[in-house]
């Protein structure tokens, strides 16, 4: 009972994490767990702002720290619907379009591979982090 609790407390500190960190700091950053990830710096194809694609992408990291048990590789996939991409376990992350490459100086697919390096860096420390704090 106690760590259900603890892990409640700690998904919904993480919900308002999403809430007010974008507002926060730049408009298409994504942070989980209080640590800024990536920077979108285009709104999404379908149309969305900035925002509300980092919303997208900082919910489905959010999942996909939830993954138990967490073994999946975040991987550079080939091109989805034409973009390069971000991916865990035939699961999207998030797509890279030209816009956001060339504000980087770079290609989509060097954009995709730095992103999915940065998130393979830091989404184990995360999910390390949280599980260390549902043991107290």
């Amino acid at each position: 009972m106690k760590k259900g609790m603890v892990l409640g407390v700690l998904l919904s500190c993480l919900l308002l994490a999403t809430i007010i960190l974008p507002a926060i700091a730049d408009k298409g950053d994504v942070n989980v767990g209080g640590e800024f990830l990536i920077r979108l710096r285009a709104p999404a194809p379908s149309g969305g702002t900035e925002l509300d694609r980092a919303g997208t992408v900082t919910t489905r990291l959010n999942n996909y720290l939830g993954c138990d048990p967490f073994n999946k590789d975040l991987m550079v996939a080939d091109k989805i619907m034409g973009q390069w991409c971000v991916a865990y376990d035939n699961q999207l992350v998030v797509t890279v379009s030209p816009v956001t490459a060339k504000a980087n100086g770079c290609t989509p697919k060097a954009q995709a591979e730095i992103w999915a390096a940065r998130l393979r860096d830091r989404i184990p420390k995360l999910k390390a982090e949280s599980l260390n704090h549902t043991n107290l």
